[in-house]
């Protein structure tokens, strides 16, 4: 028989707002709806940030954590950050007994693990949402994972402007992945007396039980939560005694209780380990925090999302579920400029951080850091004419990725625009062109309403005529009856000197 694991996820919650939010299950049986039959088609990469329901903190891809000082090249003559051979193969998850025994009936397409994700808000989502489940899937389903999540739900709650609550299967905002879970707002361990009857009737291997915080924010104590989730654990693994369970600490560590409710997981999950049925406690997520990571004071944001998948996935990786990981390699797309670079950095799923680092190949002993936000790096004070380097170093919890190392040149500073003209052949048109400038990917054209065209008007006064042209060449009406024109160059981040200002009576 296929050892199953049980996945207790506890992350964020809320009290809830009606009765619906909080309908347990029967006591003695589980719902009648059925699992789905294995993972869906749906997209395999890693995640991708977006927009959740309610406000939330910037989307984008997956946005390793800056918060650690870096721990290699500073602004002092320091050796370069050491390349990772490709070989390596780090392991990505919590330091953690050893590597589990293999199971003596790995999944097959023939006979997948049976996940049943049962949890609260955080875990069944609202509107609009990703849900850390799709992140979490998309671990599974990348490493080959034969999986099926079961449940009597697979919908998302929405609260209508007249505060009736809906728990629907449509409004995902990736709705192609296995949607089944338990999970529903407002959900407690308190609720679900009936457990071992979910177990029975989908022949769960694998349960994400998200509870624990709301016991606590209607009033239990730590440690009587902690000893009602031990014994859930126990009416489980009655129910199937090759139960493996991995307990997920929850991440809203500035609710009250969370850190002591937290350090009694090790002893519920030492208690349940025996060779037959694993019992480990995952990781917390590397850096979480109230208003960053979520879009309330409780539920998680798009990057939140992200960073609970991959605290889970890590614990499956402990468990034995997931293969330790091997990094991949970052990209980095390069905008160099006389005032500013930017980075943009592609991670790997896993990573949770990077740092990146400029030298200037005349002293190469010496990286200074770049200022990192989110996948976006920017380095300020590099000289116009000269070649650098790029070193990109991104990391899961301190294993590494292999580090990439890229050549650059900033280029020189762009040029004045030269032979700017102006006429006015037709009532109220102005048209003007210019030089071309070598190197300039498009052109900006400002101009300055007058009286005459023998004050010159100061540079402040200019506007600019439309939006960037390829060519500096451009029209515009005006009912003034003289203008002042310049041209500007434009490439990336440069803008070249304003010169040529040039008046035109207008017809």
């Amino acid at each position: 028989m296929l050892a199953p694991a049980l996945l207790v996820a506890l992350v964020g919650v809320t009290v809830p707002a009606s009765a619906d939010d909080t309908a347990p299950p029967a006591a003695t049986s589980g719902p009648t709806a059925g699992p789905t039959a294995g993972p869906t088609a749906g997209p395999t990469a890693g995640p991708t940030a977006g927009p959740t329901a309610g406000p939330t903190a910037p989307g984008g891809p997956v946005e390793p954590s800056t918060d650690a000082p870096a721990e290699l090249p500073g602004t002092t003559e320091t050796p370069a950050p050491a390349e990772t051979p490709a070989t390596a193969a780090p392991r990505v998850g919590p330091s953690a007994p050893a590597t589990p025994a293999p199971r003596s009936t790995p999944p097959t397409p023939a006979s997948p693990l049976n996940i049943m994700i049962l949890g609260d808000s955080v875990t069944q989502g609202s509107r609009g949402d990703y849900t850390w489940r799709y992140r979490f899937w998309q671990y599974l389903t990348a490493q080959g994972v034969a999986f099926d999540f079961v449940g009597p739900w697979n919908g998302l709650r929405y609260k209508a402007p007249d505060g009736s609550i809906t728990h629907y299967a449509d409004g995902y905002r990736v709705p192609g992945f296995d949607q089944d879970h338990a999970s529903k707002w407002g959900l407690k361990l308190s609720d679900i007396p009936g457990i071992a009857g979910w177990t029975t009737q989908y022949d769960v291997d694998t349960v994400v039980m998200a509870l624990g915080v709301n016991d606590m924010l209607m009033g239990a104590t730590p440690a009587a939560t902690a000893q009602l989730m031990e014994q859930r654990l126990v009416e489980m693994r009655t129910a199937n005694p090759e139960l493996d369970i991995l307990i997920a600490p929850p991440t809203q560590t500035w609710v009250a209780g969370v850190p002591e409710f937290t350090r009694l997981l090790g002893g519920i999950a030492a208690r349940l380990d025996t060779p037959e049925a694993r019992a480990r406690v995952a990781p917390a997520p590397a850096v979480y925090q109230k208003g960053v990571h979520t879009w309330d004071s409780l539920h998680p944001n798009a990057e939140g999302e992200v960073r609970i998948a991959r605290a889970v996935a890590e614990g499956m990786v402990d468990l034995g579920v997931l293969r330790p990981i091997r990094l991949k390699a970052p990209t980095v797309r390069i905008a160099p400029s006389a005032r500013v670079i930017t980075f943009t950095v592609a991670t790997d799923p896993w990573a949770d951080r990077i740092e990146v680092f400029v030298r200037d190949r005349a002293r190469p002993s010496t990286w200074l850091p770049a200022t990192v936000r989110g996948s976006t790096a920017t380095f300020t004070g590099a000289s116009a004419s000269t070649r650098y380097d790029v070193r990109v170093i991104t990391s899961a919890r301190g294993v590494r990725a292999p580090v990439i190392t890229v050549p650059f040149a900033v280029p020189a500073p762009l040029p004045g625009v030269q032979g700017t003209t102006a006429t006015s052949t037709k009532a109220d048109v102005v048209t003007s062109s210019a030089q071309r400038v070598t190197g300039a990917t498009g052109y900006q054209l400002y101009w300055h309403a007058a009286t005459n065209c023998t004050t010159k008007p100061s540079a402040a006064g200019f506007r600019p005529v439309g939006p960037l042209s390829a060519t500096p060449l451009h029209s515009f009406r005006t009912s003034y009856g003289y203008a002042w024109v310049r041209w500007y160059a434009v490439r990336g981040a440069d803008v070249s000197p304003g010169t040529g200002m040039v008046c035109v009576r207008v017809r």
